[in-house]
């Protein structure tokens, strides 16, 4: 246990209290904040007084934070370029922060913390006690805040591995908001090159003031969206005084992505015209995406009531990958100032969450036997409560594998189906899109999946993924062919 950055070694009973005894000294608590005492590292310090929303975020929302400042001298590293670059800066500065207090004395051997843009940081001492995090030196002793700590370095930790824009009109970047704990997912780290132009054009009129929609569209091979903008009648939706006022971020998908829909749903979807309109809503967010506001996990509302997008950042992926709902954003646009529109170029489409985990498997046919188990194991509420989670599930031919007195035990014993629910559900929220291959992922019984990516499909420890990135309010569904017996 821990005050004020000291180590409590005893307590003991008073007669009016109890007494602490500390291994040091302890101070009331500073009133500035770690924004403020940020003032010996002058070029990192700077980052903030550009952002003055990024300020806001260390300052006002109430969290604690531990920064690993880099010195003046380990920014020397970065091209002027990167130091103009506002998502570069704001990427940087994210992954050298970690949410909580971690003063020097609880920075033990082997520990590893997490940034808020989730990479990983791992401690490490020397023989003489010296302090290491990520094998750079802590150079100098720490600085207490009122609301965190702050540890210097002399090396950056995480370079990250995001294009430099060369903005053509830099004013435009003020428009850009900073606060990462938004609860809106937010992409700014895929500003991929305008693919060549698609023979496919918007043949629906749109206004001539669109504020720069239309080109956007047309660079990124998206234009089919605005079409069945246009056929739901929502064309000036993104222009209406409520979005206007609050801005907006705008979810489109390429026109690959809209045509690659089942014949079916895409036929299903045109033809009502208000399952078109929550299909277009739930594409449309009432906040501004920017990469100075995301983080793993969190959430953006969109238009349509009650449903959220979920946000997820893969930074293990080089570069770091940004998805909303399973979809990767390849590119994030700001349109014209008077517009107070964000567009947010995504690879598929989206779909609004039907259910939490259990109740997206229930409502699955080819998951009747998993189903089974899951409603015996009891899992329920530990999956909806402590997500999110990612549940690789078998299919019914799945289970054609299995011996029928085996799967009997399954579908009668509590433990056996405990154990065996645990061997297919992993922490966290694994869409395709961050899955690598190669990469191994703890189940919550202790084993481990090993991912193998092909070309046309994804494998998990030997089962090949059917189905995948079925989105749920607390994690993400995929359905496996095949058991997993290793």
């Amino acid at each position: 246990m821990m005050i004020g950055g000291a180590r409590i070694l005893s307590v003991r009973q008073a007669a009016d209290g109890l007494v602490l005894v500390t291994d040091k000294v302890t101070f009331p608590p500073s009133p500035r904040s770690v924004a403020d005492a940020l003032s010996p590292f002058p070029k990192f310090n700077d980052f903030i007084k550009s952002r003055p929303q990024l300020r806001d975020s260390l300052v006002t929302d109430g969290s604690i934070y531990t920064i690993f400042a880099p010195t003046d001298a380990a920014l020397r590293v970065l091209s002027p370029a990167q130091l103009r670059d506002q998502n570069f800066i704001s990427e940087l500065f994210w992954s050298h922060v970690v949410p909580g207090a971690y003063y020097r004395t609880r920075l033990s051997p082997g520990l590893r913390l997490t940034t808020v843009r989730g990479n990983t940081i791992l401690i490490h001492r020397s023989p003489t006690g010296a302090l290491y995090v990520n094998e750079k030196p802590v150079t100098g002793d720490e600085i207490t805040a009122g609301n965190g700590v702050i540890h210097p370095i002399d090396q950056l930790l995480f370079i990250p591995s995001i294009p430099v824009n060369e903005y053509p009109h830099p004013h435009h970047d003020h428009d850009h908001q900073d606060h990462h704990h938004a609860s809106t997912p937010q992409h700014h780290h895929h500003a991929t090159t305008p693919q060549p132009h698609d023979p496919h054009r918007s043949s629906a009129p749109h206004q001539d003031d669109d504020g720069g929609l239309m080109q956007v569209a047309q660079d990124y091979n998206a234009t089919l969206f605005l079409d069945w903008m246009n056929k739901a009648g929502l064309q000036n939706l993104l222009r209406s005084k409520a979005l206007q006022k609050t801005g907006c971020t705008l979810f489109l998908p390429i026109n690959s992505a809209l045509k690659g829909m089942s014949p079916t749903l895409r036929s299903i979807t045109l033809r009502d015209p208000e399952r078109l309109k929550k299909f277009i809503r739930f594409h449309v967010s009432p906040q501004v995406l920017n990469w100075n506001s995301v983080h793993d996990n969190s959430f953006m509302p969109s238009l349509l009531p009650r449903k959220r997008i979920r946000c997820n950042i893969y930074a293990k992926r080089k570069p770091a990958i940004l998805t909303v709902s399973g979809c990767r954003v390849t590119a994030i646009r700001k349109l014209a100032p008077d517009t107070n529109v964000t567009v947010a170029v995504i690879d598929d489409v989206m779909t609004p969450p039907p259910g939490d985990l259990p109740l997206t498997v229930a409502k699955t046919p080819m998951l009747k036997n998993f189903t089974k188990i899951l409603k015996v194991s009891g899992m329920d509420s530990m999956i909806t409560s402590d997500g999110p989670y990612t549940l690789f599930a078998p299919n019914a031919c799945a289970f054609q594998e299995m011996d029928p007195e085996e799967y009997q035990q399954l579908i009668t014993n509590r433990k056996k189906a405990i154990d065996f629910v645990k061997r297919y559900l992993v922490r966290g929220c694994y869409y395709s899109s961050g899955l690598q291959d190669g990469q191994t992922l703890l189940t919550e019984a202790n084993t481990y999946i090993i991912v193998k990516v092909t070309p046309e499909c994804v494998i998990v420890s030997e089962a090949k993924v059917a189905y995948g990135d079925m989105s749920t309010t607390d994690g993400v569904l995929h359905v496996i062919s095949s058991l997993i017996t290793s």
